[in-house]
């Protein structure tokens, strides 16, 4: 009887170092889905700041070509 409580206790403590693992795990990946989202927002961002670079050359030649 004494035995089996043991091994009572032992199966939350399994149970809770897996979750630890299982968690740590799914962090890390949240992590690099981060760094991932933020590379991709980066390369959005910088694309958009070429385009807005390209349309503000546009509109100055057209302001100069009137005047």
């Amino acid at each position: 009887m004494s035995s089996n409580s043991g091994q009572n206790e032992m199966i939350p403590h399994a149970a809770i170092v897996s979750l630890l693992v299982i968690f740590g795990f799914v962090v890390g990946m949240g992590f690099e889905m981060l760094g991932v989202i933020i590379q991709v927002f980066g390369v959005v961002l910088g694309l958009f700041s070429v385009y807005l670079l390209y349309r503000i050359t546009v509109a100055v030649e057209h302001i100069a070509d009137n005047s």
